[in-house]
């Protein structure tokens, strides 16, 4: 759930400037062999670095954050 969260926060005010779904289906298939070939990473689109992407749990969260 926080994952999906904190995908729509991201995605809300940066899609119109900065981020672009693509529009066929062949384009997310092109994105995903990229990854493979690139990183090894099979099935993967796109990726966040999360060390510019503070994440504070929740307080009294515990573990499930």
């Amino acid at each position: 759930m926080m994952v999906w969260e904190t995908g729509a926060a991201v995605w809300q005010p940066l899609s119109g400037m900065y981020l672009k779904a693509p529009a066929t289906e062949k384009h997310w298939k092109c994105i995903a062999e990229d990854f493979e070939q690139e990183w090894d990473l099979p099935h993967v689109v796109g990726a966040a670095d999360v060390e510019h992407i503070a994440i504070d749990c929740p307080q009294y969260g515990g573990s499930l954050h």
